[in-house]
């Protein structure tokens, strides 16, 4: 939970920035990778799709810049993404659909829209370390 309070920290606060800084060859980009990370769900690709997650959250911040940033999240998100990588068998496509919200947002220019939207998105992280407790206690 420390770790999802400083990604959330950072992303909400990173997300304002970008609503602001995006361009139309960032959106492109951001685009791409959602329909990457489309056909790793489709192929079922749980390490593929959460590389393309990453990358996702990566470049909006290296874009708008504030690489800095995902550097902080990184150095403290290795129990987040533990979590998160059990849970891509029932947990991708809503982070997929997240991510078009996140996006739609950006281009929107609507900053705490994105904020919101990132926060909705990192906030199921509770959600999903009971389910794996739940599901996988040897896990823990």
């Amino acid at each position: 939970m420390q770790a999802y309070f400083i990604r959330s920290a950072l992303e909400e606060a990173t997300m304002r920035v970008a609503a602001d800084k995006l361009e139309a060859v960032h959106f492109t980009a951001l685009q791409d990778i959602l329909n990457r990370q489309e056909d790793a769900l489709r192929a079922q690709d749980k390490t593929g799709f959460h590389i393309l997650d990453d990358q996702f959250h990566h470049d909006i911040c290296s874009f708008s810049g504030l690489g800095f940033g995902w550097t902080l999240i990184k150095d403290h998100k290795g129990h987040m993404d533990r979590a998160r990588y059990l849970s891509l068998s029932f947990e991708a496509p809503r982070a997929h659909a997240e991510h078009h919200d996140i996006l739609a947002a950006l281009r929107a220019r609507d900053g705490e829209g994105a904020a919101a939207a990132v926060r909705t998105h990192l906030g199921h992280i509770g959600q999903i370390i009971d389910w794996i407790q739940a599901h996988q206690p040897e896990v823990f």
